[in-house]
């Protein structure tokens, strides 16, 4: 009996320039940081709250070489959980 093949993962990142399917990082420019802070009886401080605003668009690239994947950005970030 012939063996099926297993089934691939069509929705797989790959970096087009090294094949990296693994490790990518993401640049965010002109991000606007806000956070909260209580001050405590002896000084120190609290964080309470922090948010981020992203003024600049995002962008995607492969950890291993730098290869500019922000073409793949919104596939990236429905993927995230």
């Amino acid at each position: 009996m012939k063996q099926k093949a297993k089934p691939s993962l069509v929705n797989l990142i790959q970096c087009p320039k090294c094949g990296n399917s693994e490790k990518f990082f993401e640049v965010v420019d002109n991000i606007v940081e806000t956070t909260w802070y209580t001050q405590n009886k002896d000084g120190s401080f609290i964080l309470e709250e922090s948010n981020f605003r992203h003024l600049g668009p995002p962008r995607l690239f492969c950890a291993v070489c730098e290869e500019d994947l922000t073409a793949w950005h919104q596939r990236f970030s429905e993927m995230i959980f």
